[in-house]
């Protein structure tokens, strides 16, 4: 089950070359899948660790937790293809081994639901979660039966009954006795009578996993049936002996080690959580029975779907309807599946063709830039609802994997001076390496979060810190921040704030400002919400009427268009901002950060339909600011900035910085239309 046996096989597969035996192994693509499946499963099942540490994975802490997805749908999807399809005998799995991993990941996925939703358990980790009573329960079979592995289970009930160690109460004794004899063949499931509708109900999802299937009464039922009589008996606790014997017929009774029923002794904590699990176990489960493995209306996929139909005759003749389908020309699409390409095409499957990559691509950037809900993405291509989020959820977090090496690497020492120059030259601001600036991303709000996520609007969200430079490109992006932190105190706590304060981030060293002899440190620039630092400026607060400060304020409004504008063009083409999004804070993230490397992956190769001229902000020779086409649209009412904190105290040699710039723009920085703004009478300017 190693990752190594799995990288042979395909290694093998791929090259059948390379040995003389290796064509052997070219028809071992249905033996990888079964592996990779039993692999991730067993791993599933074996989260025993707060902190994910090196290929151990991390507890459950939502039950909208992929892994839990893929244990109902993917994998019990896949176990009950193979059962029924695997072909020759030899090849498909015991009745034994279908059954026992059929009920426990469906169990698995009720309790830990269960766990999370009604019991407010902040995470839940799954090993031993059914191992400790599984194995507690076959010690004990085996010790009825002298040992032998492939218990028989009646002839095991059946000696617990009659051995010395079993209950006194011989009522309960005759009625498993009369239950076994009177009737072989039925299934062990019908010596277990309740009177009360609720509890009986509780067996019917077993009946639907054992059903024609006598092989399957084995140890899972007998833990069942033990742990629904107790509660059974719990329920009845302090009626008279003759209403109990009423209304509980006949209770199924064996002593299997610590499992067993009427202990008088406290449960431990497993055999607690192992009791809740199969008592939801209906309700939460037999609303989800799978009843096929495709929907027959996603059948016709190939003759229905968007990507085959409307997109094919888009990408033929209507290069414009492309562009506002999915935000980039026909020819960039193919740039872009090129790749990605490799990363989001699937193995295939016995009896089953995955979604191709083409068609995982095109969902998500539909997704992405028309703002639609899931399902109507999953109606569009014709696929499920689940599915299409997963496809979506993966197709972002390849993007970013992909993309982000090229597209959005943290500068190094010569790519920051080479944005300073950049503002230099575009805005005649010198030794500024970018425009910092925070958006709070309204979320749905989070089950169990309180009010980690709500923000000073009376909504949840999390926040998206950028940096951007002179071309409206994302230099540095921070995304999952709670949205009540709402100040500039993000940027401290995030990964940018602590690279910037630790020095890691190779920032050029203090530099001449040009035409003059002074020298200034580079910086980045912010607004209102930001700390004064001596590499971070921000206005001055307040209402200034001195024009040397006024001027300063001006120059740094400037620079701070730059990541608005980043911003704006970010939203306006990526119409999922425009309502809120209603998914987990860790898939609003990946959605996130994949929309901020697209746009920096269409701005550098496709500007021209991206973001053409006169689409953000522009300045002519004057000074004179014309406003975007993107400004053009409504204001997003669920992307929206960080909250203005009050004035804070800043260090001397910080303030000592912005001095500095002050006198610089109004003596050696200086440019003619600065003279001309608001707020600097006629006399001062024709002084200056």
């Amino acid at each position: 089950m190693s990752p190594e046996v799995v990288a042979t096989l395909q290694f093998l597969k791929q090259y059948p070359t390379c040995h003389p035996e290796a064509p052997l192994f070219k028809d071992c693509g249905a033996t990888i899948c079964f592996i990779k499946m039993v692999a991730q499963w067993y791993a599933v099942h074996d989260i025993g660790v707060v902190k994910p540490q090196g290929q151990q994975e991390g507890p459950f802490y939502s039950t909208d937790d992929e892994r839990l997805l893929w244990l109902e749908v993917d994998f019990v999807g896949y176990l009950e293809d193979l059962q029924m399809n695997g072909g020759k005998s030899t090849q498909k799995i015991t009745k034994d081994t279908y059954a026992a991993t059929l009920l426990t990941t469906r169990t698995t996925v009720a309790l830990t639901e269960y766990l999370l939703d009604h019991i407010n358990f902040r995470y839940v980790l799954t090993r031993r979660l059914n191992s400790d009573p599984v194995e507690s329960l076959f010690s004990s079979l085996r010790q009825f039966n002298g040992g032998n592995d492939r218990v028989d289970a009646r002839a095991a009930v059946f000696t617990a009954a009659e051995s010395s160690n079993a209950p006194t109460s011989s009522e309960m004794k005759t009625g498993l006795k009369l239950a076994i004899e009177n009737d072989e063949t039925a299934p062990i499931t019908d010596a277990i009578k309740f009177a009360t509708t609720e509890l009986a109900s509780e067996l019917s999802f077993v009946k639907f996993c054992t059903e024609g299937e006598a092989d399957l009464e084995m140890a899972p039922l007998f833990y069942l049936a033990g742990h629904l009589a107790r509660v059974c008996e719990e329920k009845f606790r302090g009626k008279s002996a003759r209403k109990r014997k009423k209304q509980l017929s006949a209770l199924f009774c064996a002593r299997l080690s610590t499992c067993f029923v009427f202990r008088r002794r406290k449960m431990e904590r497993q055999r607690k959580i192992a009791a809740l699990k199969l008592l939801i176990i209906l309700k939460r489960r037999q609303a989800f029975l799978r009843k096929y493995w495709v929907r027959p209306t996603w059948t016709q996929r190939a003759d229905e779907s968007e990507f085959f139909t409307a997109m094919k005759h888009m990408k033929n003749g209507d290069e414009s309807l492309f562009y506002m389908y999915y935000r980039m020309s026909p020819d960039t699409f193919d740039m872009l599946h090129g790749l990605v390409r490799e990363e989001l095409t699937k193995d295939k499957c016995p009896s089953r063709e995955p979604i191709s990559s083409g068609e995982r691509l095109a969902l998500t950037l539909r997704f992405l830039s028309s703002g639609m809900l899931v399902r109507d993405a999953a109606m569009a291509f014709r696929v499920g609802i689940e599915t299409a989020r997963n496809v979506i959820i993966e197709t972002c977090t390849v993007l970013w994997e992909v993309l982000s090496p090229g597209y959005m690497k943290t500068p190094t020492e010569q790519d920051w001076r080479e944005i300073a120059d950049g503002f230099c030259s575009r805005w005649q601001f010198p030794n500024c390496l970018g425009a910092v600036d925070g958006k709070h991303i309204q979320i749905k709000c989070p089950r169990n979060a309180g009010s980690m996520y709500f923000n000073y609007k009376g909504t949840h969200s999390i926040v998206l810190m950028a940096v951007a430079d002179s071309q409206y490109l994302f230099r540095l992006v921070n995304v999952g921040a709670p949205g009540r932190f709402s100040d500039g105190g993000i940027l401290q706590d995030s990964p940018i704030g602590e690279r910037l304060h630790e020095g890691e981030l190779s920032l050029p060293r203090a530099a001449t400002l040009p035409r003059s002899g002074r020298v200034c440190p580079h910086v980045f620039v912010g607004d209102e919400a930001f700390q004064l630092r001596p590499d971070f400026m921000r206005p001055l607060p307040g209402s200034r009427t001195a024009p040397e400060e006024v001027i300063y304020n001006y120059r740094l409004k400037q620079l701070r268009r730059c990541v608005e504008n980043a911003f704006g063009i970010l939203v306006s083409r990526w119409r999922i901002y425009e309502r809120r999004i209603n998914m987990e804070p860790k898939n609003v993230e990946t959605i996130v950060k994949a929309t901020c490397v697209l746009h920096n992956f269409l701005s550098s190769n496709a500007a021209s339909t991206y973001c053409p001229p006169g689409y953000a902000d522009f300045q002519d020779t004057f000074g004179t600011v014309s406003g975007g086409a993107w400004r053009q649209g409504p204001e997003s009412t669920t992307v929206f900035g960080l909250e203005k904190p009050k004035a804070r105290n800043c260090a001397k040699v910080a303030n000592a910085v912005r001095q500095e710039l002050i006198r610089y723009f109004s003596d050696e920085g200086q440019v003619p239309w600065q003279w001309k703004l608001p707020g600097v009478a006629p006399h001062q300017a024709s002084s200056g």
